[in-house]
């Protein structure tokens, strides 16, 4: 896997491994060399060596994640437009290896204003992304930014039922009506929970 060979009275590390970037540095000690060589091995041993190409942007990932994942999904339609908003944030047109939890909490303040059920759906797509890329298109990273931030917590759903009161008034307002199939309409869907 490593190679390291001396030119020019300094030592030269080269690194080559299948699925991982590749890696070179120069040392000015055969000791230095080898302990260097050894280190990034066992980082690739553990699948925590070798972050992306540094040219690699998030936009770059929502992309590929948009033509190859969201296509296969249900909410494709909705899912394609969220990544097509996402597209023109910033935090899109920075390079992957940049991206800190920092510039992630930054982000979530920026989309809250929109609601929090928006920006959760937004960090839970840009997280998936990142780690499909992480495990199965050989973004070796080692660790994904959006699992140190809290995404916003969502409100549950309202759960009323009308009361007896507001049926009453409900039926004596339909009963002013000239359609006489009104209250049917309005019967069959509270018996059946339709809103």
């Amino acid at each position: 896997m490593a190679s390291i060979k001396k030119r020019n009275g300094k030592w030269n590390v080269r690194i080559r491994k299948a699925g991982f970037a590749f890696q070179s540095r120069t040392f000015t000690s055969h000791q230095a060399a080898l302990a260097w060589s050894r280190q990034v091995e066992t980082k690739i041993e553990q699948g925590i060596a070798c972050l992306p190409d540094k040219a690699v942007k998030l936009g770059d990932l929502l992309k590929r994640y948009k033509d190859t994942v969201t296509i296969h999904k249900k909410s494709r339609r909705d899912e394609s437009g969220r990544i097509e908003r996402l597209l023109k944030d910033p935090l899109s047109s920075m390079r992957l290896v940049e991206i800190s939890p920092a510039h992630v909490t930054a982000f979530k303040d920026r989309r809250l204003p929109d609601g929090a059920r928006t920006t959760h759906y937004d960090m839970t797509v840009m997280r998936h992304c990142i780690e499909v890329a992480r495990h199965q298109w050989g973004y070796f990273l080692a660790s994904n930014p959006f699992d140190a931030v809290k995404k916003p917590k969502l409100k549950r759903g309202r759960q009323r039922r009308i009361s007896n009161e507001e049926l009453k008034r409900l039926k004596a307002a339909s009963s002013c009506s000239h359609a006489t199939y009104l209250w049917p309409i309005i019967e069959f869907a509270l018996a059946t929970g339709m809103r």
